[in-house]
């Protein structure tokens, strides 16, 4: 793995390690947490892939949304672990 990826995963590690402990603790995932985790990977895939990584990522955003958007209306979900994902 390269240094790059290695920062990747730390940092998704991080990120998602702090939002099952503020999932736990209070029910809750913080509307800051998902946005620093939205900025960092379009950030990210646009440096890693140029415009077309965005578009990807982009994409990759509005399926995921599209996908866990049912189980949140259904009841299976909460909005916050709909916006995580």
């Amino acid at each position: 793995m390269s240094e790059v990826q290695i920062v990747a995963v730390a940092l998704l590690s991080g990120l998602l390690g702090v939002a099952v402990v503020s999932d736990l603790r209070r029910h809750r995932i913080p509307n800051l947490l998902v946005l620093l985790g939205l900025v960092l990977g379009l950030v990210g895939q646009t440096w890693a892939a140029g415009f077309i990584g965005l578009g990807h990522s982009l994409l990759g955003m509005l399926i995921g949304f599209g996908v866990f958007l049912p189980m949140y209306a259904a009841g299976g979900m909460a909005a916050g672990d709909v916006k995580l994902m």
